[in-house]
């Protein structure tokens, strides 16, 4: 068994709670990509949050921004993909959303939603701004990347069914967290991030670890041989992986590399 790429979701996979990252989850990451190995970081996050993480890691590595939308290898921010939501896509996710949730319309390099103590604390947790915006719809423009609605934990499933029977493959709808869902273009999704990232650096899936936690990261399973979760991992995700830590977040994070072989 040789592992070749690592692809790995961001928050509650190789982060604590709020972002933070242990510190020997880093120095692994950093010890497999030193031994010539490939990372691919993946997150439902917006591009810049993203960019700001991998900038502060400091380590050559491939990104997937809001679900896989935009694709760049990092640190030369060589774009590989770059997807859009629609105007009228937007509007139409917006409307149907309605009164399920707080959205939030996501652009590469800020975000868009109605002002409130929550929102700014998601912003100081995205490290990103956000402009405030009373609606949301009057905002639907090229260069959208996602409409992510915060949502009661009990609405979550109901809201994400209702959009993925709405739009039918006409966009890609997934849950981020357990009070999030997600609504990205068509063509989106992790799978589809880890296969481009595995075509252009000649891996297969037998040589590819995926690491995740919700629901979007199933299409990191779909692509990957080997396949983590820590304890903290929805119940799809445990259902499908090879291996179940014992700890949450970060732990369980290092506890998985521990088990293919990459402490």
């Amino acid at each position: 068994m040789v592992i070749r790429l690592i692809a790995a979701d961001f928050d509650e996979t190789l982060s604590e709670r709020l972002g933070i990252v242990l510190p020997e989850v880093l120095a692994a990451i950093r010890a497999h990509v030193a031994r010539g190995g490939a990372f691919l970081l993946a997150s439902g996050r917006i591009t810049a949050s993203i960019e700001k993480i991998a900038a502060a890691w400091d380590i050559p590595c491939h990104l997937a921004a809001a679900n896989g939308t935009v694709i760049e290898a990092w640190p030369e921010r060589r774009r590989l993909r770059a997807l859009e939501l629609a105007p009228d896509i937007v509007r139409r996710a917006l409307a149907l959303g309605a009164g399920r949730g707080e959205a939030h319309l996501f652009f590469d390099g800020c975000f868009h939603a109605r002002a409130s103590p929550e929102v700014e604390r998601y912003s100081r947790i995205l490290d990103v701004p956000f402009v405030h915006a009373g609606d949301l719809a009057a905002r639907a423009a090229p260069g959208a990347r996602s409409v992510i609605w915060r949502c009661d934990a009990r609405e979550t499933p109901v809201l994400r069914a209702a959009l993925a029977d709405a739009f039918d493959g006409e966009a890609y709808v997934t849950a981020s967290h357990a009070c999030l869902v997600d609504c990205n273009p068509r063509g989106a999704g992790k799978d589809r991030a880890l296969a481009c990232v595995q075509k252009a650096l000649g891996i297969a899936p037998g040589e590819t670890l995926g690491l995740g936690d919700s629901p979007n990261d199933l299409g990191l399973f779909a692509h990957a041989a080997f396949r983590g979760a820590p304890a903290n991992a929805h119940p799809e995700l445990k259902a499908q992986a090879t291996f179940v830590a014992d700890e949450p977040y970060g732990r369980g994070a290092l506890a998985c590399l521990a088990r293919y072989g990459l402490l």
